[in-house]
């Protein structure tokens, strides 16, 4: 019933996703902060798998930059999603492509393993079926693979997240909640995954530019700061606390046998 419920959540939902969290300003601020983070592990693997793809902004970026270098399969539990991301791929349809499915799923079988699996403020739509999603991660990571979480940081001020979470139609906080790094150790941990880094980041420009669908920022407020505030948050993320930056990377690595 729950994921039913989530599914028809992000239905409604998606075109505003798609507007908020994609324009050109929101763009622009998660290639600077977050996507630079990551390019790396993204260059480099040559089987990836994207969980919660939506209409796959996040594939048109990395694609964009060069930074995809083999096959992508992407998946969401919103049926509208997938047909847009695969209209998106149409023409490589056979190294790109998405699928409906939903990762939370028991004794999930995606038919096959791959080289990185990344979650791009996904996992925190899943806090109701943590030790599935993580069995899942095992059962799909090649040896010596990397798993990706990009998350909202629950030791920033979680108590006002959580009302925000309870009073606004844009979450179902039935099901999501901001997590902690250290929640994702455990469960990371019971899935021989070994931290490979974690990184804070996140201030004024993450909530104003990234979260403009939450705030309501109009688009004129982010065309004339998107900028300074981007550089904003470049600057205060170098005090690295997890008490003052609004969101985490952490990457894990399946150890070498």
């Amino acid at each position: 019933m729950a994921n039913q419920t989530q599914r028809d959540h992000f239905q409604v939902l998606h075109d505003k996703y798609q507007d908020h969290y994609y324009d050109r300003y929101s763009n622009y601020y998660r290639e600077k902060i977050i996507i630079t983070k990551i390019k790396n592990e993204l260059k480099k693997s040559d089987n990836i798998l994207e969980i919660g793809c939506g209409g796959g902004s996040n594939f048109r970026t990395f694609s964009k930059l060069g930074l995809i270098n083999g096959k992508y399969f992407a998946i969401d539990i919103s049926p509208k999603a997938v047909e847009n991301f695969n209209e998106m791929v149409s023409d490589n349809e056979k190294k790109y492509y998405a699928s409906v499915a939903n990762f939370a799923e028991q004794n999930l079988d995606l038919g096959g393993k791959f080289s990185l699996i990344l979650f791009v403020g996904v996992l925190h739509h899943m806090t109701n079926d943590l030790e599935e999603v993580f069995k899942n991660i095992d059962t799909h990571l090649e040896k010596h693979g990397f798993v990706i979480f990009i998350e909202p940081n629950a030791d920033f001020l979680n108590s006002i997240r959580k009302i925000w979470y309870k009073v606004s139609d844009n979450f179902d906080h039935t099901n999501e909640r901001a997590l902690t790094a250290k929640e994702i150790h455990s469960f990371a941990k019971q899935n021989n995954l070994q931290l490979d880094e974690l990184i804070y980041f996140g201030s004024i420009g993450f909530f104003l530019i990234l979260q403009s669908m939450i705030l309501k920022t109009p688009k004129w407020f982010k065309r004339a700061t998107y900028i300074p505030l981007t550089t904003f948050d470049l600057w205060i993320e170098k005090v690295k606390s997890k008490y003052l930056l609004s969101s985490m990377i952490c990457t894990y690595r399946r150890p070498k046998e």
